[in-house]
């Protein structure tokens, strides 16, 4: 699936991202079936935890800064049944990103 966009006339991550680097790849999303060895295998090369990251009933996604290393943003998305996390989050016993640390 290709998904091109075109920045309305609000802020968003999409309007700066041209504004700083013209028309271009804003990110690439891979689609995983474990997140966290698929974050081990970034943090191989050197790519650090997502700095944004989503969760819903179905899944959860996440941005990933890759540029130094692949020249782009990722976009890592899971569908998975997360409603334990979720209610592990609601309820404080854990904190995001927590599922992709060791």
């Amino acid at each position: 699936m290709l998904e091109l966009l075109q920045p309305g006339q609000s802020p968003s991550p999409w309007k700066t991202f041209l504004y700083k680097n013209g028309q271009g790849v804003f990110h690439f999303c891979i689609l995983v079936n474990d997140r966290k060895v698929f974050q081990q295998e970034l943090s191989g090369i050197g790519v650090g935890l997502p700095y944004h990251i989503g969760y819903f009933p179905g899944g959860s996604y996440s941005y990933v800064d890759a540029k130094e290393q692949l020249g782009l943003e990722l976009s890592v998305n899971n569908l998975s049944d997360t409603t334990d996390l979720l209610q592990s989050l609601l309820n404080g016993t854990a904190l995001p990103l927590d599922e992709l640390k060791s």
